[in-house]
């Protein structure tokens, strides 16, 4: 309880200071997120485009065929793990700070389904997938949390979400498993295909 606050969360955080730059108003604390999140994107492509990105692509098409190239699974599986709970610990702290306040309550199956969303409508084989599952989904909610009151006046938004999250997640998974941005360049890959197809003649 000293620590976390228990259920109670933990209150009056200060706001961020750098160099004696507080990030005390909504403005600063959005060019601060933008710039965290560019720096970060720029980690995880120069990953992905590793050594070491190559083997955690190879572990996720098949772990036997992996090892018995000699890919070292469990080391690469911990180093992602690592990676991934130094991003979590940076977004938590940007929002702490920015909101003050945290408690349980806002981590909850609610917030996780739509993390989940975000995920797999953008695509969550791609680096820029995620990032465009980001911006869609989070403008799509504004726009149905303005438009339901106006249908439903009696009922808040955050009773449709849950099954409005559940419609959309089924429907990516069965017509685009790979997200936005593997239809997209499936698409566009089939459209190439195709305009060489018509400009090479048929005995070639």
């Amino acid at each position: 309880l000293a620590i976390t606050g228990g259920h109670i969360g933990i209150s009056d955080i200060p706001p961020l200071s750098i160099a004696g730059l507080a990030f005390d108003t909504v403005t600063r604390n959005f060019y601060l997120v933008c710039a965290v999140t560019l720096v970060i994107v720029a980690l995880t492509l120069n990953i992905v485009n590793s050594r070491t990105g190559r083997a955690l692509k190879a572990i996720a098409s098949n772990e036997q065929a992996a090892s018995a190239m000699g890919i070292n699974i469990e080391k690469y599986k911990n180093q992602v793990h690592v990676v991934q709970a130094v991003y979590c610990a940076i977004a938590g702290s940007l929002y702490a700070n920015f909101v003050a306040f945290v408690d349980p309550t806002g981590f909850g199956l609610h917030f996780s389904l739509y993390v989940l969303m975000m995920v797999c409508v953008g695509g969550m084989f791609s680096v820029w997938g995620v990032l465009l599952g980001v911006f869609l989904v989070t403008i799509l909610m504004e726009i149905l949390r303005t438009i339901i009151p106006l249908f439903f006046p009696g009922l808040s938004t955050g009773q449709f979400e849950m099954i409005l999250y559940g419609i959309g997640l089924i429907v990516v998974i069965i017509y685009m498993p790979a997200g936005l941005m593997g239809w997209l360049s499936r698409h566009l890959l089939d459209k190439k295909d195709e305009k060489g197809a018509r400009q090479c003649p048929e005995e070639c």
